[in-house]
């Protein structure tokens, strides 16, 4: 695969492919991804799905493809939480949301009694705090900063 670069990017490491102004490589010759869905295993469904419901603020789920499945719309993503055969839920795996403004969201989760992480800053680039849901798979939500 070869990768073509933004003539106007200035990389923040030499090497990198990202830019502080948002620009991206472009691929050529790529897949081209229609649409993204992140699995969650889960232990108790109707639990995680309320608490999915209230932390981001979503209607019921937008589908139940099959029988201990849900998938909720979530931007331009599927998030999909699954009853866990057996095991422990929660992963090593973090899955991040951008948000408009990331101090209001971390006040209104703590408010509902999600214990949030720290307010944490990339220079010039976004900020972004870590949290998780009840059965241990990692969130965060990350605000990208204007340059």
């Amino acid at each position: 695969m070869r990768m073509q670069r933004d003539p106007n990017c200035t990389p923040v490491q030499p090497g990198s492919d990202h830019c502080p102004r948002g620009c991206r490589s472009k691929r050529i010759d790529s897949v081209l991804v229609q649409s993204v869905t992140v699995g969650l295993p889960v232990t108790d469904l109707e639990r995680s799905v309320e608490w999915y419901r209230r932390a981001f603020q979503l209607d019921d789920p937008d589908l139940e493809p099959a029988e201990g499945i849900v998938e909720f719309r979530v931007g331009g993503i599927w998030l999909q939480l699954g009853q866990a055969a057996s095991g422990p839920a929660g992963t090593a795996a973090i899955v991040r949301f951008g948000v408009q403004d990331i101090a209001v969201e971390r006040v209104r989760l703590a408010s509902l009694g999600v214990a949030v992480g720290g307010l944490d800053r990339v220079d010039g680039i976004l900020e972004y705090f870590d949290f998780s849901d009840p059965d241990g798979n990692r969130l965060s939500l990350y605000e990208e900063l204007e340059p």
